[in-house]
């Protein structure tokens, strides 16, 4: 009731006291990570996450909050990691294939990147998002003529993006390899 009232240091003690009573309480440690992670206590959240995942490894939302706390502190690989079981566990879930390719990209391994957001794309039709990196990362590969489809279909979702429209006509004006 305190963190629904927005008073996380108080729901943090008493998630606190209820592991001080039972160290084995899953939903506790899970609460008490969302309030680290609210308070910007992203290392402790770390910890309470873990905690969780180790009690109950099948808890979907502890590794989601884990990945969160991993892409926070830019530790992709580790996003990688957690968000790679999630995915697998559930297909469907598009932001956490967003997720997954934006981390692959920061790490620079270009080919997971497009394989996650071409996935993100058949997913949800309207991700402007996902199209703008399909670009970019097709770009990079070499690909000139994906790169330029997945900017026109983010252009289709927002006709407004002058970030997509400055990458198409930077494609026009260049020279092709």
């Amino acid at each position: 009731i305190n963190f629904l009232k927005g008073n996380i240091k108080i729901a943090e003690e008493g998630f606190t006291y209820i592991i001080s009573l039972d160290n084995k309480n899953a939903a506790a440690h899970y609460e008490l990570g969302i309030c680290h992670y609210y308070r910007a206590n992203l290392l402790d959240a770390i910890k309470s996450f873990e905690t969780v995942i180790s009690l109950e490894n099948g808890f979907s939302m502890a590794r989601y909050w884990l990945g969160k706390c991993h892409k926070d502190l830019f530790q992709y690989e580790k996003v990688i990691e957690e968000y790679q079981i999630l995915f697998e566990q559930f297909p469907e879930w598009a932001g956490i294939a967003c997720d997954l390719g934006l981390s692959f990209e920061r790490i620079g391994n270009t080919p997971e990147a497009i394989k996650y957001f071409e996935k993100v794309t058949k997913l949800t039709k309207s991700n402007m998002i996902a199209y703008y990196h399909l670009g970019d990362l097709y770009f990079k590969s070499g690909n000139w003529i994906k790169s330029m489809n997945a900017y026109k279909e983010g252009l289709m979702i927002n006709p407004d993006s002058t970030l997509i429209k400055e990458r198409i006509e930077y494609l026009k004006s260049a020279e092709m390899p």
